[in-house]
């Protein structure tokens, strides 16, 4: 999705079509440890898991589902206190790591980073396709440097999962007993400072 010709972007910004909140965020240290440059749908699901299970859990009549379903399709099942654990290490080993002035940034094309912050990963075509679906999905809009972009949260990526009909991960997460109602009420809820589920 582009951004439309009459918003005002700087050219190196016009490939950002929404926003995102921090429970997103978290698909890109699941790739990072799998040792893969290109992020899939099984990461963002991996990554709500991680972030937020108490956010999310309460969309199936037990969280053992979930957490079981992350386990069998998603390929995770490192306890969730190791992985906060993990971020937090390489966030400390990211402040103490030398670095260049001026945010001048070196990498080395061909080889994936030893470090998480990093690593720069690519969008696998349903990764695409599933961020589309969530950014037509979304009530929540947020401003962000003259565009108003939509923004994704937990609950609208899980219902965009089962909206993505290509996506064969959504259907399987619908027959782990996911309560769809509960989900697409929470989806729609209205936020009246969504910019504050940015942090």
């Amino acid at each position: 999705m582009r951004s439309s010709k009459t918003t005002q972007v700087p050219q190196s910004f016009s490939f950002i079509t929404h926003m995102d909140t921090r429970h997103l965020r978290w698909a890109t240290l699941v790739a990072f440890c799998k040792r893969r440059d290109e992020l899939v749908p099984s990461d963002l699901l991996a990554g709500i898991y991680i972030a937020n299970l108490e956010r999310v859990s309460k969309f199936w009549p037990s969280p053992d589902l979930f957490e079981d379903f992350v386990a069998e399709h998603c390929d995770w099942s490192e306890p969730r206190w190791l992985t906060w654990q993990r971020w937090q290490q390489e966030t400390e080993n990211a402040s103490r790591r030398w670095r260049l002035p001026f945010g001048i940034h070196v990498t080395r094309v061909g080889k994936l980073s030893k470090h998480f912050y990093d690593a720069r990963f690519k969008w696998s075509p349903d990764w695409k396709l599933l961020f589309e679906t969530g950014e037509k999905l979304t009530p929540h809009k947020v401003s962000w440097r003259g565009k108003i972009l939509p923004l994704l949260t937990p609950e609208v990526m899980l219902l965009a999962f089962v909206r993505t009909e290509s996506i064969p991960l959504g259907k399987h997460l619908e027959e782990t007993g996911l309560l769809m109602g509960k989900l697409e009420e929470a989806a729609n809820r209205h936020t009246e400072n969504p910019e504050r589920l940015m942090f």
